[in-house]
């Protein structure tokens, strides 16, 4: 505390528990595959037209967020996150699966908004030097949910032989994210704020939506934005057959949930072996990026075409449900599920990491952040859109290892494009306003449009 104002950390921690809570409430249903119903195509198909929604919606949340105003826009996430899960009591009470679809449409509105919110808050509240700490917070934070709610999962379904969840486990999905909700009412605005350095936080005064309309066409035209759009769109298909392909079919009701907790688990390693990573190799920028980039691209490639293996004679025609923890051969199996877990907090930090140096400023990194989450929902659509359709497990496995190649290879191409400083640093760098407006190149870093130099 600085004479009574809140230091950013301290309200990132909370925005921190508030990610916490509503991804543990996601990942407690949505984790284990198929919402944890018999019949996981209403689940794909709620979350294919979530996709869509939130794709719909997304262009615009970073102009919708700026009006809103951050807290607002979290606690609406957070009430759509508590429908959702609500939504699938009422489908176990009345079997009227169109609640599930209707919540999911509105889930798919709201979502990109509430994670427009994050990607703000997690690039404009520290400073340079600073922003490796939040990020590792956010992301170890983001994995740790998926611990605690696997370990729900498990907890309240280790004795279910059913192939469904319990009407409890939806129960405590609902009040998961009503907590949530309830932190998003201690956060303090922008003017009750101080950074570690003892400056201020900008104002979040929302300039109009004149302004806003032409921040979205910046956006849209962005040249290292677009160089960094099938990154994003393709790693928006990750999760898709890793919860509804290969630990929907090949495990049992009380593994699944341990298999969140591993993947969590691994989550959190893999957050804090990037920031460890980025702040320890000392390589220039460019050089370390591309490094990071090669050894995820590695790890995808040995994890998936493992997986092809484990998945071909599995298909949704056979006996599902195969394995518990207490067989022999799943903990050979499970390695493929632990990697994918390190895989997914990792690529996010890695992707967000990429965007912060295309610029710093708040209102552009909303506006950036649900273009992010726009492209997501573009293969959410594409990725639960293949699911909902049942295509078979081995093809819908080939075809997301497709896509994240080219998610890698659009990652590359963007380190080599975007102008990073050249020195060696560690993680917490500046980042420069390389943003265009018109054919004008800009860098916004201490009034100079010179290319400066930065140290992490």
């Amino acid at each position: 505390m600085f004479g009574g104002k809140r230091s950013t950390y301290v309200q990132f921690v909370i925005v921190a528990a508030i990610y916490f809570f509503a991804s543990a409430s996601f990942l407690v249903v949505n984790g284990i595959g198929g919402g944890g119903l018999k019949d996981p195509s209403i689940a794909a198909s709620a979350n294919f037209l979530a996709g869509i929604a939130s794709l719909v919606v997304g262009l615009f949340a970073g102009a919708i967020h700026n009006y809103l105003g951050p807290r607002l826009s979290l606690l609406v996430g957070c009430l759509s996150y508590a429908f959702f899960a609500f939504s699938y009591l009422i489908y176990m009470w009345t079997g009227a699966g169109f609640v599930i679809i209707i919540a999911g449409v509105f889930f798919g509105m709201t979502i990109t908004l509430f994670w427009t919110a994050q990607g703000s808050l997690m690039l404009s509240y520290p400073t340079e030097e600073h922003r490796g700490k939040y990020l590792t917070t956010f992301f170890v934070s983001f994995s740790a949910s998926g611990i605690v709610g696997g370990a729900l999962t498990l907890a309240l379904n280790f004795n279910n032989a059913a192939p469904t969840l319990g009407d409890t486990t939806y129960w405590v999905s609902t009040i998961m994210a009503l907590v949530g909700a309830g932190l998003v009412l201690i956060l303090k605005p922008n003017s009750g704020l101080i950074r570690d350095d003892g400056s201020s936080v900008p104002d979040d005064k929302f300039d109009g939506f004149l302004s806003e309309v032409r921040g979205i066409a910046e956006t849209c035209t962005n040249k290292y934005m677009l160089l960094m759009a099938p990154m994003f769109v393709f790693l928006g298909t990750y999760f898709t057959y890793i919860a509804n392909g290969y630990n929907f079919s090949l495990f049992r009701m009380r593994t699944k949930g341990l298999n969140i907790i591993f993947f969590s688990v691994a989550g959190m390693m893999g957050s804090l072996a990037f920031g460890a990573f980025m702040k320890r190799i000392k390589l220039d920028t460019r050089k370390k990026g591309l490094l990071v980039a090669a050894i995820y691209t590695t790890l995808i490639c040995a994890s998936w075409i493992s997986a092809s293996f484990v998945q071909g004679p599995v298909t949704r025609e056979s006996e599902l449900n195969i394995y518990d923890f207490t067989d022999a051969y799943y903990w050979k199996i499970v390695i493929i599920y632990i990697t994918w877990g390190f895989l997914d907090a990792s690529l996010n930090a890695f992707s967000f990491w990429i965007m912060g140096y295309v610029t710093s400023d708040p209102k552009k990194l909303a506006r950036y952040t649900a273009f992010t989450r726009c492209l997501q929902g573009v293969g959410g659509v594409i990725s639960w859109g293949i699911d909902s359709n049942k295509v078979p497990f081995i093809i819908e496995l080939w075809i997301t290892f497709g896509f994240l190649l080219i998610a890698m290879a659009s990652a590359f191409i963007s380190i080599l494009a975007i102008p990073f400083p050249t020195e060696t640093d560690s993680m917490d760098s500046n980042s420069m306003d390389i943003s265009f407006e018109g054919t004008d190149e800009k860098f916004d870093a201490k009034g100079t449009n010179e290319k400066p130099s930065f140290s992490v």
